[in-house]
């Protein structure tokens, strides 16, 4: 186990609390989210992206640019990852080829033909 100074030990729960924050924001705006894996991934994909554009913005000195805005995305990036891993511990049976659980179904709806296999996934093409 590495061992940390109490200083780095501070910052990462300051890090850790502003975090936490960014998910009670986003639990009061949207409510408790139960999407399957790949949406999430979209999720987390479209704020990495985000964080992302901060940067450019500022490497060609856009106007109204900053690094704090490349870390309140990267914030909402952790907070998202947070929410994802809720959601996975939330709902223990999912589908293993789609990720669909019995609150994040399949578009167009699905069942479970067998334990972690959903009936939009385990009926084969016509």
């Amino acid at each position: 186990m590495i061992k940390r100074s109490q200083e780095e030990l501070g910052r990462r729960t300051a890090i850790l609390s502003e975090i936490f924050d960014e998910r009670d924001r986003q639990d009061a705006k949207f409510g408790e989210q139960n999407h399957p894996p790949l949406l999430w991934l979209a999720i987390a994909q479209e704020e990495i992206g985000e964080a992302a554009q901060a940067v450019l913005h500022v490497r060609e000195g856009k106007p109204g640019a900053s690094l704090e805005k490349y870390r309140a995305e990267m914030l909402q990036v952790a907070a998202v990852a947070l929410s994802a891993l809720e959601a996975f511990d939330r709902h223990p049976q999912r589908c293993r080829r789609c990720g669909c659980t019995e609150v994040a179904a399949c578009p167009g709806g699905c069942a479970w033909l067998e334990e972690d296999l959903c009936t939009a996934c385990g009926v084969e093409p016509a």
